[in-house]
């Protein structure tokens, strides 16, 4: 399961860089993320399905799934397009 790409002309590989605002979106989504839903977000970003994040995690398929339903939650108002700059912000190690 893969992050749908942006939609936005201007926005690269490394996230959405929509609006003069954009910092602050991450930021107030950085602080809203729990420590158990960084690592699963940071591994769905890079590419790696709901078995492999739960295999490196040790946690079920179940839970990733649970996890990226609060993290859509969460960033439903931003789009996950902001996702990479989400993780490059918390350096949680994996």
């Amino acid at each position: 399961m893969k992050l749908p790409p942006c939609d936005h002309d201007e926005c690269g590989p490394t996230g959405c860089t929509k609006g003069s605002d954009t910092a602050a979106k991450v930021k107030e989504l950085y602080q809203n993320l729990s420590n158990a839903e960084v690592p699963v977000l940071k591994l769905h970003v890079g590419g790696l399905s709901a078995k492999e994040i739960g295999g490196k995690l040790f946690i079920s398929p179940k839970t990733v799934a649970v996890h990226m339903h609060s993290i859509r939650r969460k960033m439903q108002r931003l789009g996950l397009c902001f996702a990479p700059l989400i993780v490059s912000q918390k350096q949680t190690p994996v």
